[in-house]
């Protein structure tokens, strides 16, 4: 009776192998260095010349094609995610958002940074001046200025959006979000 039990205990149903190789798979993605490009004039991001992330030219499917890794799914909201790309000389990990099947938001979180502490020693202090580095980075890749600045987040208007760059002390995390405008109908 043991030996029966043990047995029917290690199967595997063939339908949680598929999801399980289809893990693994997504996993030897995300945990692969991709290098990455940022155009501000555009606001597209193109990951290993392969993948564009932008408005109306990238679906959910095509992150989840190119291995990318589902991070949630909530009623007209869904999201992508993948670990180290190599952005502006930094590493990332990048989460591509949609609502009602549209891109809207790409966060960025910086790997080198206070994400680094996972004891959750990053002070305010960490927090503030990995927020003022990278709102450094941007303003000289983007050759712009802040719109407007204040002690959690840093602003940068484009034509086609808004990058914001957030220290939250509550998640000790310092996110760079890329927000998408809604063009109004013609």
């Amino acid at each position: 009776m043991q030996k029966a039990l043990t047995s029917s205990r290690t199967r595997t149903p063939s339908s949680a192998k598929v999801l399980m190789n289809r893990s693994k798979a997504h996993r030897e993605i995300s945990s692969k260095e991709l290098q990455g490009a940022f155009s501000f004039s555009t606001g597209e991001l193109r990951v290993e010349n392969a993948l564009t992330l932008a408005p109306g030219h990238t679906r959910q499917a095509d992150l989840t094609a190119a291995g990318w890794d589902q991070c949630d799914s909530q009623s007209e909201w869904e999201a992508s995610g993948v670990r180290w790309v190599s952005i502006w000389g930094r590493w990332f990990s990048i989460t591509a958002h949609f609502h009602n099947k549209e891109l809207t938001v790409i966060d960025l979180i910086w790997r080198d940074g206070s994400l680094l502490k996972e004891d959750w020693s990053a002070t305010d202090e960490d927090l503030l001046k990995e927020k003022k580095t990278l709102a450094k980075l941007i303003s000289t890749k983007a050759e712009t200025l802040a719109v407007a600045t204040s002690l959690g987040v840093d602003t940068f208007e484009f034509d086609w959006g808004v990058v914001s760059v957030r220290a939250d002390p509550r998640s000790q995390m310092v996110t760079t979000s890329i927000h998408y405008l809604k063009k109004a109908p013609s």
